[in-house]
């Protein structure tokens, strides 16, 4: 993966990093929109002083859960904006961090497009934030903190490799990790990213794709 760049040498960057799994190295779910499987995080910046220094800030929004905005790089030429975001999923934790870089006197764009939802095997509900609203056109629940399963998929026209994921919430393994594709009722396609451990509590980041792309 190459992070694009703007007029000037000065790196344009969209970037969804998963961190769903704590320990685990934060992946790329989707790049200026279009879908990535667990791609890595690109260098960006140019030298591996700014490239540590934008990985930091990655770490620092996922550690506490605040948005961090600073410009970064050696250099007035080569400085450029990174803003991160976290997605904060219902129990608090971040399932994901946005991460845009631009033009050092530019204002981010603000995170959109994206949501956290959770499962609790305690209760079967999917618990929701508030930002699934935005994915889901005519959102039929507003003000609802949970959803039933039957709830959900009456508003999925299609659910690639559902089994599959039914099969890991079932019967979690360390290791798993899964990525599926949903068409819901409306002009969206929603692509969802589920990360192992998955006993009481299981972690998932939907996200709206608004470009085609392979994985």
């Amino acid at each position: 993966m190459t992070t694009e760049r703007s007029n000037g040498g000065v790196p344009s960057a969209s970037l969804l990093i998963e961190t769903l799994l704590p320990g685990a190295q934060p992946a790329v779910l989707a790049d200026h929109g279009a879908p990535r499987a667990w791609a890595p995080l690109p260098r960006i910046g140019g030298t591996r002083g700014t490239a540590d220094r934008v990985r930091a800030i990655v770490a620092t929004v996922y550690d506490t859960a605040r948005p961090v905005n600073a410009v970064v790089g050696p250099r007035d030429k080569h400085r450029f904006r990174a803003a991160a975001t976290p997605v904060i999923g219902p129990s608090g934790a971040v399932h994901a961090v946005h991460l845009w870089t631009g033009n050092p006197d530019a204002d981010p764009p603000r995170p959109a497009n994206v949501a956290a939802i959770e499962w609790s095997a305690t209760s079967r509900l999917i618990e929701l934030t508030a930002e699934v609203r935005d994915l889901v056109e005519d959102y039929p629940f507003a003000g609802r903190a949970s959803l039933t399963a039957p709830e959900a998929s009456r508003h999925v026209a299609r659910f690639d490799a559902a089994m599959s994921l039914i099969a890991k919430v079932l019967d979690p393994a360390p290791e798993d990790r899964w990525q599926g594709t949903a068409s819901v009722y409306g002009p969206r396609t929603l692509r969802t990213v589920h990360r192992a451990p998955c006993t009481s509590r299981c972690a998932a980041c939907p996200h709206h794709i608004s470009k085609p792309g392979a994985d």
